[in-house]
């Protein structure tokens, strides 16, 4: 699998200019993209753009070589997958229900979902370890928990693309750590996913490639480590940072910290 998206630009208002502009990068298979930027710069945007939601004002995104513009939803949501940032808990839905909506595509109106259907929402709660909650109601999980059942409903159908609005926001570390750690299976057993995230250290950790934003348009792609410097910290985020290794009983980590809110030098 393979996704392109080559020369992209999307504006709200034409008159204003573009928002995205001019924006190529790709993605293999098993590959993590994390997306970075300042507030309004784009980010979740750029993911609603690669969903569909909202349609390019120029250029292509591709998935092996398919636009995804010319693909219909439901063919589309069979190879890609979305997880939203807004978690608005559902009326009194359990677990496994909500995970068979996620079948919802591959049911015809006024159908009821089938032993296939059945089967792939059985299949996704043992792989996602979320048998002991999955006839619990939505209303009663906490945040990580919720979470762990979106990503589930996204991966229902075998996807060769997750995408994810920043997955780790208003969550604990440990539960961070959780959908991160699930972020990373997910990509080893083959999906590409892409998420947009506030945290850079979750980001240089985590991600194989960073799409960084800034608030003028302009953009830098690379393998992360060539993405997240101390000067493209300073250009796209307006912020001193020190980026060093970390040590401990655990191993050796790249940190971020940020020091201060940067001088502009006339």
């Amino acid at each position: 699998m393979r996704l392109t998206v080559s020369h992209c630009y999307f504006s709200y208002d034409k008159h204003a200019g573009s928002l995205l502009e001019d924006i190529s990068f790709d993605l293999a298979s098993g590959e993590k993209l994390a997306v970075m930027g300042q507030n309004g710069a784009g980010k979740t945007t750029l993911l609603r753009c690669l969903c569909g939601f909202l349609k390019w004002d120029k250029g292509t995104a591709s998935i092996d070589g398919k636009d995804i513009s010319a693909q219909s939803s439901e063919k589309l949501f069979k190879i890609l997958s979305y997880v939203p940032q807004k978690r608005i808990m559902p009326p009194d839905l359990s677990v496994y229900d909500m995970i068979l909506l996620g079948r919802a595509g591959n049911i015809s109106v006024f159908s009821l979902p089938g032993s296939a259907d059945k089967e792939a929402a059985d299949k996704v709660i043992e792989r996602m370890g979320l048998s002991n909650i999955a006839y619990k109601s939505c209303n009663e999980l906490s945040g990580g928990q919720y979470q762990m059942v979106l990503i589930a409903r996204a991966i229902v159908n075998d996807p060769k693309v997750m995408i994810l609005d920043e997955p780790e926001s208003n969550l604990d570390y440990q539960n961070q750590l959780l959908v991160l750690e699930t972020i990373d299976r997910l990509s080893k057993e083959g999906i590409s996913c892409i998420f947009n995230t506030h945290f850079p250290g979750n980001a240089v950790r985590w991600a194989d490639k960073a799409l960084m934003i800034a608030l003028d348009g302009s953009y830098v792609f690379d393998d992360i480590e060539n993405v997240i410097t101390e000067d493209n910290m300073r250009k796209y985020y307006g912020v001193d940072v020190c980026i060093g290794k970390v040590s401990g009983e655990f191993g050796e980590y790249t940190d971020i910290i940020p020091v201060r809110r940067s001088i502009i030098r006339a």
